[in-house]
């Protein structure tokens, strides 16, 4: 079994480092023809070692520091800049190629035209991080409601790929939106190193938060996170459990790693067809079985909206509901993009965000 595990772990890191590989040799054959013009086998081996060597040290960064580590991952953000303009380039080339316009690239300005988008991009991902969070605010009307009600919707923060500061600080900017209660959409967490005290500005919150679990929490000992949270009266951890506040029913589904169970856990709650409701899940999956039921609001976030362009293209393909505000039938459906992300602290073709939902009473 253990031989097994090792044999599996080396398969995967190979497969990992063929993938970079993948995406990073356009963009160095880009640079070599440009500007180096040494032999192509040469530079395929400058790749394949690059590649090797920074797998190996982000796999031990975990070892050293989650400092190293985060460091580390800009690399794989980087990534997707050298593919998309490594792409563009080569299409252009065949482009001219087919009208015998080749030597347009060589030109000084056309060349060094291409490394600048590079950068440009580079730069332009990195500070679509660091800008404030966005606040993105809807309003829905119902007759089911007792009074108007205010909340605000937060997933993906993620504490480990970003800092306990920036944690407190999503905390303090949905606050500051004077909500009647708070939800969150699981991935809360994104290292193994977190403590109690970790989470104390919980304890301070004005008010109650609704917390269900996501992928993320089931990597790094889903128990402990669950007691720490547990342990803190203004949280509740909505574990397959259906709340109560004030006539809204909250129910949270754990994502559990999997969304093997999601009909079975949902098929335990009963919905009383007069009282608003409003289901909190980490994946934008089974949408239309869970609108079917009969909730009035659907809350989601894990696609990070593709967090870095082409990955939103892919997320595009892969999920039916990627990203942003959906009505079907009588249900309304949010999926964020989230107030966090993952790796590279790098976001291109979506925003870090928190969502504020007024439910406003209507006779």
């Amino acid at each position: 079994m253990e031989l097994n595990s090792i044999l599996f772990f080396l398969a995967f890191m190979i497969v990992i480092i063929l993938v970079l590989c993948v995406c990073t040799f356009p963009f160095a054959l880009m640079i070599n023809k440009q500007f180096v013009k040494c032999r192509k086998t040469k530079v395929l081996l400058y790749v394949f070692g690059f590649n090797v060597i920074y797998n190996i040290l982000f796999i031990f960064s975990h070892l050293v520091a989650v400092e190293v580590t985060r460091i580390l991952s800009y690399y794989l953000g980087i990534i997707a800049m050298m593919f998309t303009v490594s792409v563009a380039y080569w299409f252009i080339e065949i482009i001219l190629w087919m009208f015998k316009k080749r030597e347009l690239l060589d030109l000084k300005y056309v060349k060094h035209s291409f490394v600048f988008v590079f950068v440009f991009l580079v730069i332009l991902s990195i500070y679509n991080f660091e800008k404030p969070l966005a606040v993105e605010k809807f309003e829905i009307e119902s007759d089911k409601l007792d009074k108007s009600y205010r909340f605000v919707h937060i997933s993906d923060i993620q504490y480990g790929t970003v800092s306990k500061e920036y944690m407190n600080d999503v905390l303090d900017l949905a606050i500051s939106q004077n909500p009647d209660f708070i939800v969150i959409t699981g991935d809360l967490i994104d290292f193994e190193k977190y403590e109690q005290t970790d989470f104390d500005k919980f304890k301070t919150l004005p008010v109650p938060v609704y917390f269900e679990r996501g992928n993320h929490e089931f990597y790094h000992f889903p128990d402990k996170i669950f007691k720490y949270l547990s342990d803190i009266e203004t949280v509740t951890v909505l574990d397959n459990k259906k709340i109560n506040f004030e006539g809204i029913e909250i129910v949270g589904i754990d994502f559990d790693n999997s969304n093997r169970y999601f009909k079975e856990y949902l098929s335990e709650f009963e919905l009383d067809e007069n009282k608003y409701s409003m289901l909190l899940y980490h994946s934008p999956l089974d949408v239309e079985f869970a609108a079917g039921y009969g909730f009035d609001l659907l809350l989601y976030g894990h696609t990070h909206g593709g967090q870095i362009f082409p990955a939103t293209l892919i997320v595009d393909m892969i999920y039916d509901y990627p990203g942003g505000f959906y009505e079907i039938f009588d249900t309304k459906v949010y999926v964020t993009d989230g107030a966090g992300l993952w790796g590279p602290k790098m976001r291109l073709g979506s925003q870090n965000e928190i969502a504020v939902f007024d439910l406003i009473k209507v006779e």
